[in-house]
C-alpha cells in the first residue's frame, strides 16, 4: 500500500457511513410515525443551529491558523469540528426521530432562497462527508501530502455547509413550535396558550363551563352547527355523533403553526385509523379555503374524505360557535389557539389539548382511548 492511500478497512467504513447516512436520514424524513422522546427534543433544532455556528467558526480558525504553521493549533480545530459533525448527526436524527418536519412559511424571494439554500445544503453535505472522512484518515495516519489535497476541496464545500446550515436554520426558526403565550399578529400567526397543568385536558374547568351554560337559552349560547364539509355537502353537528372527533382550527395559508398542526393531525389519522373516531379541522379564513381549497389541502395531507373532515363557513358564525361549542377564545380571522378538542360519542366537547406539548398529545391519547373503551 503507498503512503497516499487507505487501507482496505478504511474504505469500507469510509462507503458505508458515505452511504448509510444519508439513506438513514431519508428514511426518517419520510416515515410520517414518529417516537415519542419527549418535549426536550423540540430544542435540538436550535441546538443544530449553534453546532453548525461553531463548527464554521472552527473550520474558519483551523484554516488561519495552519496558514501561520500553527499545526497543532489547526489539529485541535479541525478535530473539534470533526467531533461537532457527530454530535450534529446524533441531534438531527434524533429530532426527526420524534418530531415531524417543519414547513417553510416564507412566500416569493424569501422562499426561493430558501429552497436554493437548503437543496444546495443538503446535496453538498452528502458530497462532502466521504472527502471529510477521508481527509481526517489521512491526518491521524500522518498522510500529510495526501489530506492536503482532499482538504482542498473538502474544506471549502464543508465551510459552505456548515454556513449555509445556520442560515437554513434563521431563515425556518420561526417556524418551530414555540411556547409563548401569544404569537398573533398581522400575518395570522397562530396563538398558543400555556398548558394547564393542574387540570389534564381542562375537563374540570369544561365540566364547570357546561354546567355554567345550562343557564343559558339555545338563543343565548349555540349548542350545536352546522358547516360545509370539503365535499360541498352541510354537515351538522348531530350528524357527527356516534362516534368521538378531534377537532381543531386552522388557515390553509397559515405561514406556519397550522402546518405542524395538521401534521400532528396526519399522525392522529394514522395512529387511530382501526378506531372509531373522527378528525376535525375547521377553517378560520373561509374567504380563502373555499371547499375546492381545502379539497386539495386536505389531500396534501393524505386525509381520509370518511376519517378526516375539512369545514368552512361564516367567519362570524364560526367564531360564535368556537366560543359557546368549544370554550375556545381567540377565535377570528386568521387566528385560533394551538389546541386539539376531544367530542364524546354524543358530540359532548371533553377535553381540550395543546399540542405542542408532548405530555398533553399524551393525554390526549388516554382520553381517546377512555372514550373508545366505554362504546
Amino acid at each position: 500500500m503507498s503512503s497516499t492511500q487507505t487501507n482496505p478497512s478504511s474504505r469500507i467504513l469510509i462507503n458505508a457511513v458515505s452511504a448509510i447516512v444519508p439513506l438513514v436520514v431519508a428514511l426518517l424524513l419520510g416515515i410520517q410515525t414518529k417516537v415519542d422522546l419527549g418535549a426536550w427534543t423540540k430544542v435540538l433544532p436550535h441546538v443544530i443551529g449553534g453546532i453548525n455556528t461553531l463548527t464554521a467558526l472552527l473550520l474558519v480558525v483551523g484554516f488561519v491558523l495552519i496558514k501561520f504553521g500553527k499545526v497543532e493549533g489547526h489539529r485541535w480545530a479541525m478535530t473539534s469540528a470533526f467531533l461537532l459533525g457527530g454530535c450534529f448527526l446524533v441531534c438531527y436524527i434524533t429530532y426527526h426521530l420524534s418530531n415531524p418536519s417543519t414547513h417553510f412559511g416564507g412566500e416569493g424571494n424569501t422562499k426561493s432562497i430558501y429552497y436554493a439554500l437548503l437543496l444546495s445544503h443538503i446535496a453538498l453535505s452528502i458530497l462532502v462527508l466521504p472527502l471529510v472522512l477521508r481527509a481526517f484518515i489521512y491526518a491521524i495516519t500522518s498522510q500529510f501530502e495526501a489530506h492536503k489535497r482532499v482538504a482542498k476541496f473538502a474544506f471549502p464545500i464543508w465551510l459552505y455547509v456548515s454556513v449555509s446550515g445556520v442560515l437554513v436554520y434563521l431563515m425556518i426558526s420561526p417556524y418551530y413550535p414555540k411556547r409563548t403565550v401569544d404569537t398573533s399578529g398581522e400575518a395570522g400567526e397562530a396563538r398558543i396558550d400555556q398548558p394547564a397543568i393542574s387540570d389534564p385536558g381542562d375537563r374540570k374547568l369544561i365540566a364547570q363551563q357546561q354546567e355554567q351554560a345550562k343557564e343559558f337559552t339555545e338563543e343565548q349560547l349555540m349548542r350545536s352547527f352546522s358547516l360545509t364539509e370539503r365535499s360541498g355537502k352541510t354537515i351538522s353537528s348531530q350528524e357527527l355523533r356516534g362516534q368521538p372527533f378531534i377537532a381543531s382550527f386552522f388557515f390553509s395559508t397559515c405561514p406556519g403553526s397550522c402546518k405542524q398542526q395538521n401534521d400532528q393531525m396526519r399522525l392522529l389519522q394514522q395512529k387511530y385509523r382501526d378506531a372509531s373516531i373522527r378528525l376535525v379541522s375547521i377553517s378560520v379564513d373561509p374567504e380563502k379555503d373555499t371547499p375546492e381549497v381545502l379539497d386539495a389541502y386536505a389531500n396534501s395531507y393524505g386525509a381520509d374524505k370518511n376519517k378526516w373532515l375539512f369545514f368552512t363557513g361564516d367567519i362570524k358564525y364560526i367564531t360564535r360557535m368556537a366560543s359557546d361549542v368549544f370554550f375556545l377564545g381567540q377565535i377570528g380571522p386568521k387566528s385560533h389557539p394551538d389546541r386539539f378538542c376531544l367530542f364524546d360519542a354524543d358530540g359532548k366537547l371533553v377535553g381540550k389539548y395543546n399540542w405542542h406539548e408532548a405530555e398533553q398529545l399524551k393525554q390526549l391519547d388516554e382520553h381517546v382511548q377512555e372514550l373508545l373503551g366505554s362504546k
